[in-house]
Order: structure tokens, then C-alpha cells, then sequence
């Protein structure tokens, strides 16, 4: 999440809406659409990251299973 920008973006909006006295950024339904975009933006970041790490997940893995005989030898 702090390599997306995620938790950066959801601590400005949650300091933004404290000091607005607006609800938990949780509850908010009325974000404008800039913030809606940028949302989606970060979360796409976010996504990519993810499939990234599971497919070196996946590589790892797949050496793992090659290599199994010759570490218990």
C-alpha cells in the first residue's frame, strides 16, 4: 500500500475531512470526481504491484519445486 501511494492518499483524506469536520473518509459518498479518479488510479498502481509479486511469487516457486531433491540430499 505505501509503494502505490495508497496510505499516503487515504492519510490526506482523512486529515482533509477531520479538519473539514466531514465523516471518516470510509463514510464519505460524496467524493468529487478528481478524487474518484485519483482513487482509481492508485488502486491500479496498487493492483499492478500485486501481480507483479505474485508472479515473482510464482517464479520463486516454480524454482523451488525444480530444486526439491537437492536440498534434502
Amino acid at each position: 500500500m505505501d509503494a502505490s501511494g495508497w496510505s499516503d492518499y487515504c492519510e490526506e483524506r482523512r486529515r482533509t475531512a477531520e479538519e473539514a469536520g466531514d465523516e471518516p473518509l470510509w463514510l464519505d459518498h460524496s467524493s468529487d470526481d478528481f478524487s474518484r479518479s485519483r482513487s482509481h488510479e492508485i488502486l491500479e498502481i496498487c493492483r499492478r504491484i500485486e501481480k507483479e509479486q505474485e508472479d515473482e511469487d510464482t517464479a520463486m516457486l516454480i524454482r523451488l519445486v525444480k530444486i526439491r531433491n537437492h536440498l534434502w540430499a
